[in-house]
């Protein structure tokens, strides 16, 4: 996925540049490590992977 690491960090302040390059484009890895960070439950931290994807015209992953 292509994200934008600027309005990432904009969006969560307490994500650092070693938790972006973990995540590496990886959705379900932005939303454990947002979970960690923010002390979140996962499907909460999904729901603001979604919302950060549609605000930031993110395309979704295609689900086969």
């Amino acid at each position: 996925m292509n994200w934008n690491h600027k309005a990432m960090k904009q969006r969560w302040p307490k994500l650092t540049d070693e938790d972006l390059r973990r995540v590496n484009g990886n959705r379900d890895q932005l939303s454990q490590v947002l979970a960690e960070r923010y002390a979140l439950p996962i499907d909460q931290a999904e729901l603001q992977v979604e919302d950060y994807e549609e605000t930031e015209g993110v395309a979704k992953p295609s689900k086969s």
